[in-house]
């Protein structure tokens, strides 16, 4: 029964906050700034390899012969 008990009261904390989280990470200046540009680079860089493997897909599908057997 102890431990239920225990489980109960430390979801009374969390819910309530009585102790401060130690996860928490507090946000340094201009951090939505500083994601933006985080996620701004990496969305380029996304769509530069995709624009590469299409077109490595269309100089593939070029260079294949148009003869093929039937």
């Amino acid at each position: 029964m102890g431990k239920h008990l225990r489980n109960v009261l430390e979801g009374f904390a969390q819910a309530f906050q009585v102790y401060p989280s130690r996860d928490y990470v507090y946000p340094d200046r201009n951090g939505f700034a500083h994601d933006q540009a985080a996620l701004r680079g990496d969305a380029e860089k996304v769509v530069r390899h995709i624009k590469n493997n299409v077109g490595r897909a269309y100089v593939k599908q070029a260079n294949a012969s148009p003869r093929t057997k039937r």
